[in-house]
């Protein structure tokens, strides 16, 4: 993802109706060599190790192709199965599952 394409965090916010204020808060744990990577990825780009977490997780989220790895992978329920549909509207892609 280039830098251009990401929303300020003013811009992001208003585009969410949530101010400053987030609407989902949880913590992540990982090992040390992704803490690593992930600190060098953020200082690169300029972000918070956060914000660099909610970029990384939105783009996974809204990738076709990922999503069906993870759980081409991982799946352990068929039932709940997810198929991603991409909405395109007035050239604004949207996802939904």
């Amino acid at each position: 993802m280039v830098r251009g394409s990401i929303d300020s965090k003013s811009e992001a916010a208003a585009r969410r109706n949530m101010g400053k204020k987030r609407c989902s808060r949880f913590s992540v744990s990982t090992d040390n060599e992704t803490e690593k990577l992930l600190n060098a990825l953020a200082t690169s780009c300029g972000f918070s190790k956060s914000e660099m977490v909610d970029v990384i997780v939105r783009s996974a989220l809204r990738s076709k192709t990922y999503v069906h790895q993870i759980q081409e992978r991982y799946n352990v329920e068929k039932r709940y199965w997810i198929n991603p549909i991409i909405i395109n509207q007035g050239g604004k892609e949207t996802i939904t599952y």
